[in-house]
């Protein structure tokens, strides 16, 4: 009982700093570039050099979002393992990477996350 209880409210937590990283806003630049990136590259009124230049450029930009994207998920992975590891380190019977693994604990883990986008989503119409 607890054990669901306490993950609950850590991947609330988790969905909160899920969100200040700004995950999301840097999977959709990273998105957006490259749309533009096979925008460029079907248009056939731009020149292979010029191309081939614009395409440089983006690659770059892709690179460091990409980079910037696996650095947050990994700082998001950590602050997830660290009160999870603690946890289990407290209640040694708890076994919470085991019960992870099964149906309800998926089900713990990710609820909080519908949970918490959906207050936000309601905030945000409400201030409209």
């Amino acid at each position: 009982m607890y054990l669901g209880l306490f993950l609950f409210l850590l991947f609330f937590l988790m969905s909160f700093l899920f969100e200040r990283l700004g995950v999301i806003q840097a999977t959709k630049k990273i998105n957006e570039a490259t749309l533009k990136s096979l925008l460029v590259i079907r248009e056939p009124a731009f020149s292979d050099h010029w191309k081939e230049k614009f395409l440089l450029g983006n690659s770059r930009k892709s690179l460091l979002l990409s980079l910037r994207l696996g650095g947050l998920i990994l700082i998001f992975l950590v602050a997830v393992l660290i009160p999870l590891a603690l946890y289990n380190w407290l209640f040694p019977g708890a076994h919470v990477f085991d019960y992870l693994m099964t149906a309800r604990g998926i089900a713990v883990s990710i609820l909080p996350f519908f949970v918490f986008f959906a207050i936000r989503k309601y905030q945000s119409s409400k201030k409209r």
